[in-house]
């Protein structure tokens, strides 16, 4: 028995934490929180038992007589349930699975953390729990399931101060499975860290095909638009999608969770590389950065680096032929091919936004404009900011209204791509398409020096170019208030970027009345 009667008591969903944060996306309910959500995007459920017996402070988000019977949750209307030390205390256990499993999608997960008959003392023994009502064993939770599920996590936890059973069950449409049994035969693991928006996810993709050649089953941890990029890269194998604010406990120890948690994980792994800042840290400081206040000639002398060549260089992957790539798979490529046979004529994708304040081209309306006029189809793509724009028979404003990544597989089978530094353009590097990028922050040398038929514009004679800063506002940027946009930006002129698409795209023939 691991369970000893001195060991700290209550608290017991922070030993299983970590484990669990590949199911904590979506909705999730952690039914019996007690004092403490396993994770604070999670619906805590509780009925505050131990206030009454313990005088111990619950405050679920619902508090409710019982977790037994969950009204006020639709069929179907959850991700993931989570119950830690919560079943065993509930004397019709079958009827509270039953429920528990009711409002699951799915696909979804239940996640029961229990303790170890094996490992615990068993009802009316010495130190045992007074209030629970049954001795939990695997075949007991298995049998209570009923049907409709994969049981794709079963762990017997009695190391340390654990003393209990992990299951996580995977909901289907019938049957039941075991998939936990199955053997899992891999020769070399690798975790690669890679938190951040759809670019940084696209730049770590030209370093997959080395690491899958040496024969690693590779794990990547990313933030939910990364997971977005990656999800059909056939050099990953494992995606663990790491939901924004998970370690925001509202202790101001983000930065401390976070770092447990990759030192917790790391031990999982032959190989483990924390991608992290890799590039934008030292190469693209931020405002809390140091280095963001150096003087102007020394950060331009010290991050006019290729990113991707430094990111190899960081990872110790050798830099040669491996490209940044996104995969759609083959019912987007179908479509995106469908899609485009609707048009006659050249197709250019203008993406006016980037992920920072200053990314923002003031003229995507003016160059709209001028391409329709020669019967040229343009789609105006990203997060729009400034007001609004018109549509003309050949121009249409898609902003965010299309999924990303039919954006970007869309935007492959383009004649061109307009845009600032975005993941856009990233994801189309190496694609066909004529790429005219208006530069910020960045140089040639460090974002575009390698692409494929890439024109990079940047602002000639603007003094504060390049910058080699990520701004979160305009507060260090050159403001150009007449275009309301970064002067770097409102430099790159609609003219300008007009005559380079004339320039290198097969122009409409002309109708003859």
């Amino acid at each position: 028995m691991s369970w000893k009667i001195d060991d700290p008591q209550g608290r017991e969903s922070a030993k299983v934490r970590f484990d669990i944060v590949p199911y904590m996306k979506g909705r999730i309910l952690d039914l019996g929180c007690g004092q403490d959500k396993v994770f604070p995007i999670a619906i805590g459920v509780d009925n505050k038992i131990d206030a009454k017996l313990f005088g111990i402070e619950v405050k679920p988000d619902i508090a409710v007589e019982t977790c037994e019977r969950m009204e006020l949750f639709a069929d179907a209307s959850v991700d993931t349930v989570f119950s830690s030390h919560l079943l065993e205390h509930i004397t019709d256990y079958k009827a509270a699975l039953k429920e528990w499993m009711r409002i699951l999608k799915v696909g979804g997960h239940l996640i029961l953390y229990l303790p170890d008959e094996d490992e615990y003392p068993k009802v009316g023994e010495h130190g045992a729990n007074q209030d629970h009502k049954w001795n939990v064993n695997y075949n007991r939770v298995v049998s209570a399931m009923g049907a409709g599920w994969d049981l794709i996590e079963f762990e017997k936890r009695n190391k340390e101060q654990e003393y209990s059973l992990l299951f996580v069950f995977k909901k289907t449409e019938s049957g039941v499975a075991f998939s936990h049994k199955t053997p899992k035969v891999v020769q070399k693991t690798l975790g690669l860290v890679r938190l951040g928006a759809y670019g940084d996810a696209l730049w770590i993709s030209g370093l997959l095909p080395h690491w899958k050649a040496e024969g690693y089953h590779i794990t990547v941890y990313t933030h939910p638009q990364g997971e977005e990029v990656l999800r059909h890269d056939p050099n990953v194998d494992r995606i663990i999608c790491q939901p924004q604010g998970l370690f925001d406990f509202g202790d101001g120890r983000i930065a401390m969770w976070q770092t447990a948690y990759w030192l917790h994980e790391e031990k999982k792994y032959d190989r483990f590389l924390n991608l992290i800042g890799s590039t934008e840290r030292r190469l693209l400081p931020q405002s809390f950065d140091a280095d963001f206040y150096l003087p102007d000639e020394q950060r331009r002398r010290l991050m006019n680096r290729n990113y991707i060549e430094a990111l190899h260089e960081w990872a110790d992957v050798p830099f040669g032929e491996s490209r940044q790539r996104f995969y759609p798979n083959a019912e987007e490529l179908s479509w995106a091919a469908d899609e485009r046979g609707k048009l006659e004529g050249p197709l250019v994708f203008i993406n006016a936004s980037g992920s920072s304040a200053p990314k923002w081209w003031p003229y995507a309306q003016e160059l709209a404009d001028m391409l329709s006029a020669e019967g040229i189809h343009s789609r105006i793509v990203g997060d729009l900011r400034h007001g609004k724009f018109r549509e003309t028979r050949y121009a249409r404003v898609l902003g965010t209204t299309m999924p990303i990544r039919k954006v970007f597989t869309l935007a492959a089978f383009s004649d061109a791509v307009v845009g600032t530094e975005s993941a856009l353009v990233n994801a189309v590097a190496y694609e066909s398409p004529l790429k005219i990028v208006l530069l910020s922050h960045s140089t040639h040398e460090n974002l575009t020096r390698d692409w494929t038929n890439t024109i990079a514009v940047e602002p000639a004679g603007l003094a504060c170019y390049p910058c080699h800063r990520i701004h979160s506002d305009m507060s260090n940027c050159t403001y150009d208030r007449e275009k309301n946009a970064a002067a770097c930006q409102s430099a790159a002129t609609a003219d300008l970027v007009f005559e380079h698409i004339m320039a290198n795209i097969k122009k409409p023939e002309r109708k003859v009345a």
